[in-house]
């Protein structure tokens, strides 16, 4: 049994570029189907229960006992268990082929926010109306189906940003506490400017992964390189900022209770603490560090070129 557990597992959540290497071409059908019955089950909860509760209200009140081509094929569906992306959509249109014309409101309420407010006009035919209906359930079927993608590849973008943080700083980690101690607030500071700019990224992908756009969308995942170079970034801010103190540089913008010293380390000791915190600060604002290169940029020009007093 726990075998039998195991081998399930595998086949629901072996990431799709192992499949071809799992299994031969014939079992990877089967595998595919098994999956996405899967994926449905968990992300289409009440959209299943609202499309099956539409074909039970249809049983309720019909008063005919024929059974056609499109009744048998949705009695069939009705009996599964989990249900493939298009069997569900397959569903959901017979409800409507099925309805009577007074019961389209019920079956499809979204479509028709005003309809039947009063007696239907002898103007608008039945198929007119159903064709209509029908269309706007196709629209939203593909509108759901693709925020379903675009939510999947948002997460995905998540998790590599994840794995990859997590062992750019478990190295750091690694090397502040065997390599060399002198550096401790050089391994800080880099390491939680990889932070800073891991949580301004997934700030910047729930912002504008919010916005359901394909061209949004695709520009997360096609430029997720970008991104990856926005964590090196990070890293080179925390950098600077340890070498901006250490040269005493920010002193004479900077209270001198914000500026840790660099003569104490420790894991949890005060000064580590700020250094860290500069770090995280450096990397979450990406123009944190040009504007203070612009402060020292513009302070140098005014000591090279004094303004002359005025008389």
């Amino acid at each position: 049994m726990c075998m039998k557990e195991v081998r399930r597992f595998i086949r629901l959540f072996s990431p799709d570029c192992l499949l071809p290497c799992l299994w031969e071409s014939e079992e990877l059908a089967q595998v595919q189907l098994e999956r996405e019955r899967y994926t449905v089950s968990k992300v289409a909860k009440e959209f299943i229960t609202r499309t099956k509760a539409s074909h039970y209200l249809l049983a309720r009140e019909s008063t005919k006992n024929e059974q056609n081509e499109d009744q048998e094929r949705a009695n069939t569906l009705l009996k599964n268990i989990n249900y493939t992306w298009n069997e569900l959509f397959e569903l959901e249109t017979l409800a409507i082929k099925l309805s009577p014309l007074h019961l389209l409101p019920a079956v499809a309420p979204e479509l028709f926010p005003n309809y039947l407010s009063s007696s239907p006009s002898e103007e608008k035919k039945d198929d007119e109306i159903r064709n209509k209906a029908l269309f706007s359930k196709s629209k939203g079927q593909h509108a759901f189906l693709k925020s379903i993608g675009h939510e999947k590849a948002v997460d995905r973008l998540r998790l590599r940003l994840l794995i990859f943080t997590s062992l750019v700083f478990l190295t750091g980690l690694l090397y502040q506490n065997h390599y060399h101690p002198l550096t401790d607030l050089l391994a800080y500071s880099m390491g939680f400017g990889l932070l800073g700019s891991f949580f301004s990224i997934l700030h910047r992908i729930q912002t504008i992964g919010g916005k359901e756009s394909d061209e949004t969308i695709s520009m997360l995942t096609s430029g997720s390189w970008s991104l990856y170079l926005s964590l090196a970034s990070g890293i080179v801010s925390g950098t600077l900022i340890y070498f901006f103190f250490c040269g005493h540089i920010g002193d004479s913008i900077f209270s001198t209770n914000l500026i840790p010293s660099l003569d104490k380390s420790g894991l949890f000791h005060s000064d580590s603490c700020r250094m860290a915190i500069w770090g995280f600060i450096s990397g979450f604002s990406e123009r944190f560090i040009p504007d203070l290169l612009s402060k020292l940029e513009n302070g140098s020009s005014q000591t090279k070129n004094p303004q002359p007093p005025t008389k």
